[in-house]
C-alpha cells in the first residue's frame, strides 16, 4: 500500500512538471523560432500602417505638449514590437536592421514568459537628411531580427507607406488607452498639432534675399529693411507690404490644392508645398502663402504668428514687443492684376490697397475667432512662430534657381 501511495505521488509531481513545461523556466532549454510570436505596429496607432517623414523630422524635440507630458505618445520611435516567448528571463536581443531612412539599431530585453506580452520600442535614429528630401509616397519593408544567447532565432519584416515630406500631419486620433491624462482632444477623440506646419516657415531659405533686394528696388525703402527700428508704424506697413508686392509681381495666387489620396483615417493630413516650390510654381494654399509670408518676414526680425481655425489658417504679426497685432489674409494676395495697371506707381499704389484690405479682412476673422481661442477650443491655435521654432525645426527643403534659359527651377 505505502509502494503505491509513493507511485500515484510520483506520477502527481511528473504531470506536474509536464504542465509547467510549456512556460521553459529551465535555462537549458534554448529558444526556436517556434517559439516566438512577433508583430509590429506604429505608435500612435493611428498611424495605421504609414510612416510620414515630416512628422520624424519635426518630432524628436517634442516632450511636452500644452502643459502635458507627450515623449511616449508622439515620439521619433516610431514602432512598437509585440513578443510572446515561453520562456520567462530569456536575453534577447532585438535589432533593427538599417533601411534608407533609418540607422541599424540594437536594444536588449528580458522575457516576460509565458502568455505574457512583452513590449519592445526601440530608441530610432533617423537619418533626418534623407527624411527631409523624401519627396514621393512609396513602399518600403523594415526588418527587424531576434537573437538570444548569440544566436539569431528569427527575423520579421514589415512594408509600411512612407508619406512625402510635403504631406503634414496636423491631427491624428488617440485611442484612450494611449492617452496621457491631461492631453486636450478635439470632439473626434483627436489631438490638433497645427505647430507642424511651422516646418514649413523656411527663415533661412536663400531665395529670401533675392526677394528682398528686389524690393528695395522697385519700392519706397529709404530704411531698408529694418524690422521695427524706424518706430513708425507706416513705416512696418510699407516694409510688410513691399515683399507682397514683389510676391504679386511674381504671380503667386490662391490655389487649394490640399487633398491627399490613401491617407490613414484616423490622421489629418495636409500636402504643404515648400517655399521653393510656390516660386516655381506661382500658387499657394492658405497653409502654404501664410507659410510663406512668415519666412520672410521672420528673416527680418518680424513677430509672425501662425493661425489656426478649423479648415483655414492665416498670418499674424506682432509689434516691437511681441504682442499680436496686425493680420494678414494671405490668399488675397492673387486678388488683384498689376498687368492692368500701366505705372510702376500705380501698380505699387493697388497693391497697397489690396494688403491694407487683406489686412482687414484677417483682423475681422482674428476677432471672430479670439473666443474660441481664449477658451481653449482645440481646433483654434495661436502659434508663435518665435516660441515654437524652439522643438519645432524648419525643414529647409530646397532653393529655387534661374537656369541658362531664364526658367525658375527647383534645386533641392
Amino acid at each position: 500500500m505505502i509502494v503505491k501511495r509513493k507511485i500515484v505521488a510520483l506520477l502527481s509531481i511528473v504531470v506536474l512538471l509536464c504542465g509547467c513545461s510549456k512556460e521553459m523556466n529551465e535555462p537549458w532549454m534554448s529558444l526556436t523560432a517556434d517559439d516566438l510570436e512577433l508583430d509590429v505596429v506604429l505608435t500612435p496607432r493611428s498611424f495605421e500602417n504609414q510612416i510620414y517623414t515630416s512628422y520624424l523630422y519635426q518630432i524628436p524635440f517634442v516632450t511636452e505638449y500644452k502643459g502635458v507630458n507627450v515623449e511616449n505618445l508622439l515620439t521619433k520611435d516610431l514602432f512598437c514590437i509585440s513578443l510572446l516567448c515561453p520562456k520567462r528571463g530569456a536575453e534577447l536581443e532585438l535589432k533593427m536592421h538599417e533601411s534608407e531612412l533609418n540607422e541599424e539599431v540594437i536594444e536588449h530585453y528580458v522575457s516576460s514568459g509565458g502568455k505574457d506580452t512583452l513590449w519592445m520600442q526601440p530608441r530610432m535614429i533617423w537619418k533626418y537628411d534623407v527624411l527631409r528630401k523624401f519627396d514621393k509616397t512609396r513602399n518600403m519593408a523594415f526588418r527587424w531580427t531576434i537573437s538570444s544567447e548569440g544566436e539569431e532565432i528569427c527575423s520579421i519584416e514589415r512594408t509600411f507607406s512612407c508619406r512625402s515630406i510635403s504631406q503634414c500631419v496636423n491631427a491624428l486620433k488617440i485611442a484612450p488607452y494611449e492617452r496621457p491624462e491631461g492631453l486636450n482632444v478635439n470632439s473626434d477623440g483627436a489631438v490638433e498639432i497645427p505647430e507642424m506646419f511651422a516646418g514649413y516657415v523656411e527663415e533661412e531659405n536663400a531665395a529670401i534675399d533675392e526677394i528682398m533686394n528686389h524690393a528695395l528696388t522697385d519700392c519706397e525703402l529709404p530704411l531698408g529693411f529694418n524690422g521695427y527700428l524706424s518706430q513708425s508704424e507706416d513705416y512696418l506697413f510699407q516694409q510688410m507690404c513691399a515683399i507682397w508686392y514683389v510676391l504679386q509681381q511674381h504671380g503667386i495666387h490662391y490655389s487649394n490644392a490640399t487633398y491627399i489620396p490613401g491617407i490613414a483615417e484616423g490622421v489629418k493630413v495636409q500636402n504643404v508645398r515648400f517655399f521653393s516650390q510656390i516660386l516655381a510654381q506661382s500658387q499657394a494654399n492658405c497653409v502654404e502663402g501664410t507659410c510663406l509670408l512668415a519666412s520672410i518676414y521672420q528673416r527680418f526680425d518680424l513677430y509672425p504668428f501662425l493661425i489656426s481655425i478649423p479648415g483655414h489658417i492665416f498670418l499674424g504679426i506682432g509689434n516691437a514687443e511681441g504682442e499680436l497685432t496686425y493680420f494678414l489674409e494671405t490668399t488675397m494676395i492673387g486678388n488683384v492684376n498689376l498687368d492692368q495697371y500701366s505705372t510702376d506707381e500705380e501698380k505699387w499704389t493697388a497693391s497697397k490697397a489690396n494688403f491694407k484690405e487683406a489686412m482687414d479682412v484677417a483682423k475681422q476673422e482674428y476677432e471672430e475667432a479670439k473666443p474660441h481661442l481664449e477658451a481653449g477650443d482645440s481646433y483654434y491655435s495661436l502659434i508663435n512662430l518665435d516660441q515654437v521654432r524652439r522643438y519645432i525645426p524648419s525643414i529647409n527643403y530646397g532653393n529655387v534657381q534661374t537656369n541658362a534659359n531664364g526658367k525658375i527651377v527647383l534645386v533641392k
